[in-house]
């Protein structure tokens, strides 16, 4: 029996050590081309993101059990943790390889290829597990249970992103079963030198297939007879027709043929600094498709032989990283892709129309869901619909819930559905109905008008009035004359100054369901001052009778947010208590507004000092004079 569980101890330990060798990509190589894709595809995954309720994108943070990560990272840890994918042990061993004449994995034909194991329902970090789990996202019932959901939905994309990139190594797509894989040695020792430029991949924008796009891997383009390296083929098709992998030089496929290559003597600096010359074979998309050498002769042969060095792997690494970057991204768009909408029915006057606002059909069943006052997740109403490419559904109507926490807040969802060719399709995105819009105030937390003045690393705490149907989005930006100096906002509405931040930052809230906006500027007091922008010599300004009529004797001082206006007399009119409108009726008559006793102090107006109104407070004690005035406007600034 210990005999027994010894042999059992080095078979399963010959496993471990011979999967770690398999990999196509070291673990840190597969996270870093994935941090990069995410870096370089940020403003679509926001976009989709947001659209869902995560207004912080992949910055948004989920928990899932005792993890609780950031977006991103849920992503960037299922692209490594893949190759520790062992729920039956011997699954991902052979199936992180995919032949695509064949259609196979190419290392043993029983083992599921690449692709067929990204939608295996057997394994459970799938395409399939990432859509079932994107739907509990939208709408289990509790916020913890979706956190959850939605967090391990983002991590099977990360395994599956993985054997995308797994097929950009030679010997994953043309089925070379290595102990150690030279490039991958290749591209972990120098993965700070990697080129991981996003290559423009632009397909596949609808689908094909049932379920993962296998467009991805395999477009069934490249039949032997046809290499590309330009179109958009599946990343097998151009690495398999494309490159060698060590024991597939000149054999076992199709190409790369020798009699598409020449051969070309290429100095180099060896490893002691010396400069030797080296024969490669160029050809397709290479520089340095192989070496060609007599040194490399096999000792039972006196023919030249070839043989892949780091060049070699250099040049592969230049054209292949860039082509698993792209084509990660290329997944999470294509997960991504569906976009709907609930807006109201003009033509009937009631009630809503599902608009679907993609390339493709829609067909299954739609769900609408709310939370109520204890975050529960209800379902409202659900129907059949068949929409067509950017399309319109027939009308739908539904009761309003009593219980909602957000009266007009809903989440839209296509359960499982059809997506052009995709089955179990899932699309969702927080909707509004806008019968309670209004127009928007910013103010500070306990309601109180909005505070105008911060220090560099201070925060204020703002919100917004009644009067958006939906999410507020708060963004902070600077206008000429000031800096942002790192200055942020959080979607909660605290805004923090930047340690270099100077003159004026301008806040502003956005009501995107309603389509409307409040803009408050916040001076930035220990570093700005006052910089004039505007002079208005003769102006008329109203000013009750027994105040010193002094020519150049300042009247008033008026700050808001990031304007002050100064107010000084100029001269005396000949007025007899009425108003003036300008300087024509100045000289062709009286105005017919007669500013008396007890009248609010807006009743004076006039273009040129509108700002200055916006400070009046009060009324009128007596009868009011106008005064030919000067009007000083200026601005914070930085120094």
């Amino acid at each position: 029996m210990k005999k027994k569980v010894i042999i059992l101890f080095f078979c399963i330990a010959s496993i471990i050590i011979f999967q770690k060798n398999l990999n196509a990509y070291s673990l840190k190589v597969h996270e870093q081309i994935t941090i990069e894709v995410i870096n370089q595809n940020k403003a679509k995954l926001n976009k989709y993101l947001t659209d869902i309720g995560l207004p912080n994108g992949v910055e948004d943070e989920l928990k899932s059990g005792n993890d609780k990560r950031k977006v991103r990272k849920w992503i960037e840890d299922g692209s490594w943790k893949e190759d520790l994918n062992w729920q039956y042990l011997f699954d991902p061993l052979f199936s992180h390889f995919y032949n695509p004449l064949t259609n196979k994995s190419g290392v043993g034909d029983s083992w599921l290829s690449a692709y067929e194991w990204a939608d295996a329902t057997s394994n459970s970090w799938s395409w399939t597990k990432a859509r079932e789990n994107f739907y509990k996202g939208l709408t289990l019932k509790t916020k913890t249970e979706r956190e959850g959901a939605l967090a391990d939905a983002f991590r099977a994309l990360g395994h599956v992103i993985h054997l995308v990139q797994d097929v950009s190594v030679p010997a994953h797509a043309r089925g070379d079963l290595h102990i150690s894989e030279p490039y991958e040695k290749y591209t972990n020792k120098n993965i700070g030198n990697l080129n991981y430029t996003l290559f423009p991949f632009t397909g596949p924008n609808s689908s094909v297939s049932s379920g993962a796009p296998k467009q991805l891997w395999d477009s069934d383009t490249y039949d032997g007879k046809n290499p590309s390296s330009t179109a958009n083929i599946g990343l097998a098709e151009y690495t398999n027709a494309n490159f060698f992998s060590d024991d597939t030089i000149f054999r076992d496929f199709p190409h790369p043929a020798k009699e598409n290559t020449t051969a070309k003597l290429v100095e180099q600096t060896a490893k002691d600094g010396k400069t030797d010359k080296v024969w490669y074979i160029q050809g397709y998309t290479s520089e340095k498709l192989a070496a060609y050498s007599y040194m490399n002769k096999s000792l039972s042969s006196d023919k030249w032989e070839y043989n892949l060095n780091n060049y070699v792997y250099e040049d592969y690494a230049s054209q292949l990283i860039p082509r698993a970057v792209g084509y990660s991204a290329g997944l999470l768009n294509y997960f991504f892709r569906g976009t709907i909408d609930m807006i109201s029915d003009n033509a009937t006057g009631s009630g809503y129309v599902i608009e679907n606002k993609t390339d493709e059909n829609m067909e299954g069943t739609f769900e609408l869901w709310y939370d109520d006052i204890n975050d529960n997740r209800k379902m409202i109403w659900n129907g059949y619909l068949s929409i067509v490419p950017n399309g319109k559904s027939s009308n739908i109507t539904f009761t309003k819930p009593t219980d909602a926490k957000e009266s007009c807040k809903y989440v839209l969802v296509l359960n499982k559905g059809t997506m052009g060719q995709e089955q179990g399709a899932v699309v969702g995105k927080v909707v509004y109905t806008i019968e309670n819009c209004s127009s928007l105030t910013i103010v500070d937390e306990d309601g109180t008008p909005a505070t105008d003045t911060i220090l560099r690393n201070g925060t204020l705490d703002f919100k917004t009035t009644d009067g958006c149907c939906g999410d507020i989005v708060w963004s902070v930006s600077v206008e000429t004359g000031s800096t942002l100096g790192g200055s942020t906002i959080t979607q909660a509405g605290v805004l923090t100054a930047g340690s270099t931040s100077c003159g004026s930052l301008k806040v502003t809230a956005t009501c995107g369901a309603c389509g409307t906006s409040a803009t408050q500027y916040v001076r930035v007091m220990d570093a700005g001052q006052w910089v004039e922008i505007s002079y208005t010599p003769y102006c008329f300004h109203g000013y009750e009778p027994g105040s010193p009529a002094v020519p150049g004797r300042q009247v008033s001082s008026c700050i808001v947010g990031k304007n002050r206006t100064d107010t000084y007399m100029a001269a005396y009119t000949f007025g007899l208590g009425a108003c003036w409108e300008s300087l024509w009726v100045w000289w062709w008559g009286w105005c017919p507004v007669v500013c008396n006793a007890g009248e609010p102090c807006s009743n004076i107006y006039h273009p040129c000092i509108e700002p200055y109104s916006k400070c009046g407070g009060g009324t009128f004690t007596a009868p009011v004079d106008l005064r030919l005035t000067q009007i000083l406007v200026y601005e914070w600034q930085c120094p």
